[in-house]
Protein backbone atom coordinates (compact mmCIF):
# COMPACT_ATOMS: atom_id res chain seq x y z
CA UNK A 1 0.00 0.00 0.00
CA UNK A 2 1.34 3.12 -0.99
CA UNK A 3 1.11 6.54 0.80
CA UNK A 4 0.54 9.86 -0.55
CA UNK A 5 2.23 12.86 1.11
CA UNK A 6 0.48 16.66 -0.09
CA UNK A 7 3.51 19.26 -0.38
CA UNK A 8 2.96 22.55 -0.78
CA UNK A 9 4.29 26.21 -0.18
CA UNK A 10 2.99 29.81 0.20
CA UNK A 11 4.97 32.56 -0.87
CA UNK A 12 3.47 35.18 0.81
CA UNK A 13 4.75 39.18 0.71
CA UNK A 14 5.36 41.33 3.52
CA UNK A 15 2.15 43.29 3.99
CA UNK A 16 4.17 46.63 3.91
CA UNK A 17 5.24 45.97 0.74
CA UNK A 18 2.57 44.49 -0.96
CA UNK A 19 1.52 48.35 -2.54
CA UNK A 20 5.15 49.50 -2.76
CA UNK A 21 5.65 49.58 -5.99
CA UNK A 22 8.87 51.10 -5.01
CA UNK A 23 9.68 47.93 -3.42
CA UNK A 24 10.18 45.45 -6.72
CA UNK A 25 11.99 48.02 -8.42
CA UNK A 26 14.86 48.28 -6.55
CA UNK A 27 14.47 44.32 -6.03
CA UNK A 28 14.65 44.10 -2.35
CA UNK A 29 10.70 43.17 -1.81
CA UNK A 30 10.75 40.28 0.77
CA UNK A 31 9.22 36.73 -0.11
CA UNK A 32 8.41 34.61 2.67
CA UNK A 33 8.44 30.97 2.02
CA UNK A 34 5.98 28.61 4.09
CA UNK A 35 6.00 25.30 4.04
CA UNK A 36 3.54 22.71 5.46
CA UNK A 37 5.74 21.56 8.69
CA UNK A 38 5.83 25.14 9.38
CA UNK A 39 1.99 25.91 9.04
CA UNK A 40 1.87 22.54 11.50
CA UNK A 41 4.33 23.89 14.05
CA UNK A 42 2.69 27.22 13.89
CA UNK A 43 -1.23 25.02 14.79
CA UNK A 44 0.70 23.42 17.06
CA UNK A 45 1.94 26.39 19.06
CA UNK A 46 -1.33 28.09 18.79
CA UNK A 47 -3.28 25.45 20.50
CA UNK A 48 -5.53 24.72 17.62
CA UNK A 49 -4.49 20.63 17.84
CA UNK A 50 -4.93 20.64 21.67
CA UNK A 51 -8.29 22.62 21.25
CA UNK A 52 -9.50 20.47 18.63
CA UNK A 53 -9.03 17.16 21.28
CA UNK A 54 -10.82 19.37 24.11
CA UNK A 55 -14.20 19.84 21.69
CA UNK A 56 -13.89 16.49 20.75
CA UNK A 57 -13.81 15.24 24.80
CA UNK A 58 -16.78 17.70 24.84
CA UNK A 59 -18.80 16.59 22.36
CA UNK A 60 -18.37 12.56 23.79
CA UNK A 61 -19.32 14.30 27.38
CA UNK A 62 -22.12 15.52 26.37
CA UNK A 63 -23.18 12.34 23.97
CA UNK A 64 -22.34 10.23 27.29
CA UNK A 65 -24.73 12.77 29.63
CA UNK A 66 -27.43 12.15 26.73
CA UNK A 67 -26.91 8.45 27.12
CA UNK A 68 -25.00 7.96 24.14
CA UNK A 69 -21.39 6.16 24.30
CA UNK A 70 -18.49 6.63 21.88
CA UNK A 71 -19.21 3.76 20.40
CA UNK A 72 -22.43 4.21 19.56
CA UNK A 73 -21.41 7.67 17.26
CA UNK A 74 -21.78 6.32 13.63
CA UNK A 75 -20.07 8.99 11.43
CA UNK A 76 -17.97 11.98 12.36
CA UNK A 77 -18.95 14.34 9.26
CA UNK A 78 -16.34 17.10 8.58
CA UNK A 79 -17.31 20.14 6.44
CA UNK A 80 -15.54 23.35 6.23
CA UNK A 81 -12.48 24.59 4.68
CA UNK A 82 -10.57 24.13 8.24
CA UNK A 83 -10.88 20.84 8.18
CA UNK A 84 -8.18 20.93 4.96
CA UNK A 85 -5.60 22.37 7.56
CA UNK A 86 -2.45 19.47 8.03
CA UNK A 87 -3.37 16.72 10.51
CA UNK A 88 -7.03 17.65 10.93
CA UNK A 89 -8.34 14.62 9.50
CA UNK A 90 -5.70 12.73 10.80
CA UNK A 91 -6.69 13.75 14.53
CA UNK A 92 -10.11 13.01 14.05
CA UNK A 93 -9.74 9.73 12.40
CA UNK A 94 -7.53 8.86 14.60
CA UNK A 95 -10.06 9.66 17.66
CA UNK A 96 -12.64 8.25 16.00
CA UNK A 97 -11.54 5.72 13.44
CA UNK A 98 -11.01 6.05 9.43
CA UNK A 99 -14.10 4.30 9.40
CA UNK A 100 -16.38 6.54 11.16
CA UNK A 101 -14.92 9.84 9.49
CA UNK A 102 -17.04 11.40 6.55
CA UNK A 103 -16.22 14.02 4.07
CA UNK A 104 -17.72 15.77 1.38
CA UNK A 105 -17.48 18.72 -0.22
CA UNK A 106 -15.95 20.92 2.22
CA UNK A 107 -16.41 24.39 1.04
CA UNK A 108 -19.56 23.85 -0.69
CA UNK A 109 -21.74 21.27 1.90
CA UNK A 110 -22.77 24.21 4.57
CA UNK A 111 -24.31 26.12 1.60
CA UNK A 112 -25.49 23.17 -0.20
CA UNK A 113 -27.33 21.66 3.10
CA UNK A 114 -29.20 25.00 3.52
CA UNK A 115 -30.07 25.52 0.07
CA UNK A 116 -31.91 22.20 0.14
CA UNK A 117 -33.31 22.95 2.97
CA UNK A 118 -34.83 26.48 3.00
CA UNK A 119 -35.92 24.77 -0.21
CA UNK A 120 -37.84 22.01 1.70
CA UNK A 121 -36.01 19.68 -0.44
CA UNK A 122 -34.41 17.44 2.40
CA UNK A 123 -34.03 13.67 1.53
CA UNK A 124 -31.39 11.14 2.45
CA UNK A 125 -28.80 10.80 -0.03
CA UNK A 126 -29.85 6.91 -1.47
CA UNK A 127 -26.31 6.52 -4.03
CA UNK A 128 -22.57 5.62 -3.03
CA UNK A 129 -20.42 8.42 -3.78
CA UNK A 130 -17.06 6.92 -4.28
CA UNK A 131 -15.40 3.21 -5.86
CA UNK A 132 -15.24 0.80 -3.41
CA UNK A 133 -12.66 -2.24 -4.54
CA UNK A 134 -11.98 -5.68 -3.10
CA UNK A 135 -8.33 -6.67 -2.68
CA UNK A 136 -6.75 -9.49 -4.09
CA UNK A 137 -3.21 -10.25 -5.00
CA UNK A 138 -1.80 -11.69 -8.06
CA UNK A 139 -1.03 -15.45 -7.85
CA UNK A 140 2.00 -14.65 -9.94
CA UNK A 141 3.79 -11.23 -8.60
CA UNK A 142 1.78 -11.37 -5.58
CA UNK A 143 0.53 -7.49 -6.44
CA UNK A 144 -2.23 -6.09 -5.00
CA UNK A 145 -5.14 -5.87 -6.97
CA UNK A 146 -8.37 -3.46 -6.91
CA UNK A 147 -11.35 -5.29 -7.92
CA UNK A 148 -14.91 -2.46 -7.98
CA UNK A 149 -17.20 -4.22 -6.03
CA UNK A 150 -19.57 -0.97 -5.57
CA UNK A 151 -18.93 1.89 -8.03
CA UNK A 152 -19.80 5.44 -7.43
CA UNK A 153 -23.14 6.56 -8.21
CA UNK A 154 -24.62 2.91 -7.04
CA UNK A 155 -28.22 3.19 -6.21
CA UNK A 156 -28.95 1.90 -2.90
CA UNK A 157 -30.29 -0.76 -1.22
CA UNK A 158 -28.87 -3.30 -3.71
CA UNK A 159 -29.19 -6.85 -4.08
CA UNK A 160 -26.75 -8.89 -2.00
CA UNK A 161 -25.75 -10.11 -4.66
CA UNK A 162 -24.41 -7.12 -6.57
CA UNK A 163 -21.24 -8.66 -7.25
CA UNK A 164 -20.58 -12.17 -7.19
CA UNK A 165 -17.72 -14.07 -8.41
CA UNK A 166 -15.78 -17.43 -7.67
CA UNK A 167 -12.56 -16.79 -6.28
CA UNK A 168 -9.23 -19.23 -5.72
CA UNK A 169 -7.68 -18.37 -2.67
CA UNK A 170 -3.67 -17.41 -3.63
CA UNK A 171 -1.99 -19.30 -1.45
CA UNK A 172 0.71 -16.33 -1.35
CA UNK A 173 3.33 -17.96 1.18
CA UNK A 174 3.30 -21.78 -0.71
CA UNK A 175 1.28 -23.19 2.59
CA UNK A 176 -2.09 -24.23 2.53
CA UNK A 177 -4.50 -21.59 2.77
CA UNK A 178 -6.59 -21.54 6.40
CA UNK A 179 -8.35 -17.94 6.14
CA UNK A 180 -10.15 -15.86 3.92
CA UNK A 181 -9.66 -12.61 4.60
CA UNK A 182 -12.08 -9.63 2.94
CA UNK A 183 -10.29 -6.39 2.98
CA UNK A 184 -12.17 -3.17 1.19
CA UNK A 185 -10.58 0.04 0.08
CA UNK A 186 -12.00 3.46 -0.80
CA UNK A 187 -11.33 4.62 -4.20
CA UNK A 188 -10.59 8.46 -4.95
CA UNK A 189 -10.49 9.16 -8.27
CA UNK A 190 -10.94 12.74 -10.03
CA UNK A 191 -13.70 14.40 -12.80
CA UNK A 192 -12.66 16.37 -15.26
CA UNK A 193 -15.46 18.88 -14.28
CA UNK A 194 -15.84 18.42 -10.93
CA UNK A 195 -13.77 19.50 -7.91
CA UNK A 196 -13.36 16.48 -5.50
CA UNK A 197 -11.68 16.11 -2.29
CA UNK A 198 -10.27 12.57 -0.92
CA UNK A 199 -8.37 12.21 2.29
CA UNK A 200 -5.28 9.02 2.18
CA UNK A 201 -4.60 6.90 4.94
CA UNK A 202 -2.37 9.11 6.41
CA UNK A 203 -4.95 11.91 6.38
CA UNK A 204 -3.85 14.41 3.46
CA UNK A 205 -6.60 15.66 1.45
CA UNK A 206 -5.59 15.70 -2.45
CA UNK A 207 -8.11 17.70 -4.50
CA UNK A 208 -8.94 15.87 -7.54
CA UNK A 209 -10.50 17.02 -10.55
CA UNK A 210 -11.76 20.68 -11.56
CA UNK A 211 -9.70 23.61 -11.98
CA UNK A 212 -6.16 22.95 -10.91
CA UNK A 213 -7.03 19.01 -9.59
CA UNK A 214 -5.23 16.49 -9.81
CA UNK A 215 -5.65 12.92 -12.08
CA UNK A 216 -4.29 11.02 -9.14
CA UNK A 217 -6.28 7.95 -7.84
CA UNK A 218 -6.05 7.98 -3.59
CA UNK A 219 -6.52 4.20 -2.43
CA UNK A 220 -7.68 4.04 1.49
CA UNK A 221 -7.94 0.97 3.20
CA UNK A 222 -11.01 1.17 5.19
CA UNK A 223 -10.51 -2.14 7.42
CA UNK A 224 -7.15 -3.65 7.10
CA UNK A 225 -6.25 -3.46 10.48
CA UNK A 226 -9.73 -5.04 12.03
CA UNK A 227 -10.97 -6.69 8.71
CA UNK A 228 -13.61 -9.57 8.17
CA UNK A 229 -12.32 -13.12 7.36
CA UNK A 230 -13.40 -16.74 8.20
CA UNK A 231 -11.66 -19.99 8.28
CA UNK A 232 -11.04 -22.79 5.30
CA UNK A 233 -11.58 -26.44 6.57
CA UNK A 234 -10.02 -28.29 5.45
CA UNK A 235 -7.22 -25.97 3.98
CA UNK A 236 -7.20 -25.06 0.52
CA UNK A 237 -4.20 -25.98 -0.92
CA UNK A 238 -1.29 -24.64 -3.36
CA UNK A 239 -1.62 -27.09 -6.09
CA UNK A 240 -5.88 -26.99 -6.17
CA UNK A 241 -6.55 -23.95 -8.21
CA UNK A 242 -9.87 -24.64 -8.76
CA UNK A 243 -12.46 -22.05 -7.22
CA UNK A 244 -13.27 -22.55 -3.47
CA UNK A 245 -15.14 -19.60 -2.70
CA UNK A 246 -18.35 -17.78 -3.91
CA UNK A 247 -17.87 -14.07 -2.27
CA UNK A 248 -21.31 -11.90 -3.12
CA UNK A 249 -21.40 -8.26 -1.90
CA UNK A 250 -24.71 -5.93 -1.54
CA UNK A 251 -25.22 -2.49 0.10
CA UNK A 252 -27.90 -2.63 2.48
CA UNK A 253 -30.07 0.87 2.96
CA UNK A 254 -28.20 1.79 5.99
CA UNK A 255 -25.16 1.58 3.87
CA UNK A 256 -23.39 -1.16 5.51
CA UNK A 257 -21.46 -2.89 2.46
CA UNK A 258 -22.44 -6.85 3.42
CA UNK A 259 -20.74 -10.26 2.17
CA UNK A 260 -22.10 -13.77 1.39
CA UNK A 261 -19.51 -16.48 1.69
CA UNK A 262 -19.80 -19.82 0.02
CA UNK A 263 -17.16 -22.58 0.58
CA UNK A 264 -17.68 -24.21 -2.44
CA UNK A 265 -15.66 -27.49 -1.65
CA UNK A 266 -17.08 -27.78 1.84
CA UNK A 267 -20.12 -26.76 0.63
CA UNK A 268 -20.82 -24.94 3.52
CA UNK A 269 -22.27 -20.74 3.97
CA UNK A 270 -19.68 -19.41 6.09
CA UNK A 271 -21.46 -15.66 5.76
CA UNK A 272 -24.55 -14.36 5.07
CA UNK A 273 -25.29 -11.08 4.49
CA UNK A 274 -22.58 -10.07 7.03
CA UNK A 275 -22.12 -6.34 7.51
CA UNK A 276 -18.13 -5.53 6.45
CA UNK A 277 -17.66 -1.59 6.10
CA UNK A 278 -19.74 1.10 5.83
CA UNK A 279 -20.15 3.11 3.02
CA UNK A 280 -20.32 6.71 1.65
Amino acid sequence: MNGYLLSFIFYLLLFEEMYVFEACVRGDACILEVGRADIVKALTERGLYADLNTLCDEVLHAAAAAGIGADAIDDVLMVGGSTLLPEVHAQIAERFGRGRVRAWQPFEAVAYGASVFAADRFSQSDFIVHDYAFVTYDAATHEPQYTVIVPKGTRIPTPPDLWKKQLVPTCARGQPETTFVLVIHELGESEPDERRFAWDAGGQPHKLGGESGTSERVIVPLNAANPTFGTLKPPHLPSDREPRLEISFGVSSDRWLIATVVDLRARQTLMTEEPVVRLL
